[in-house]
């Protein structure tokens, strides 16, 4: 239970699910990687526009609220979250199963 809180698949991979705990592992990685390198790109282009200019020109607010695309981030964090909670009830049904 251990290795599947620092990394959802990794008790399943223990246990000998290895194509289970591998789909766990990479889905859960990817969204994280996915959503670290929009954030990343967003808040890299966000502190360009703010440090270079006055903000208050004409569509730098409009252009400054965009960036961030909070419905994406959302989407991906929530998707990463159910593989984590369905890594996690996975790992409990087969610890029963096996035990």
């Amino acid at each position: 239970m251990a290795l599947n809180l620092l990394l959802p698949g990794a008790g399943q991979f223990y246990l000998g699910q290895r194509i289970a705990g591998s789909a766990y592992a990479i889905g859960f990685i990817a969204c994280l990687a996915t959503v670290l390198v929009l954030f990343v790109h967003a808040y890299s282009a966000y502190l360009q526009l703010s440090t270079s200019g006055d903000v208050m020109e004409a569509g730098n607010i409009e252009q400054l609220a965009q960036m961030f695309h909070a419905g994406v981030l959302a989407w991906i964090s929530f998707i990463g979250t159910a593989i984590y909670i369905a890594s996690t009830i996975h790992l409990v049904t087969s610890r029963r199963r096996l035990g």
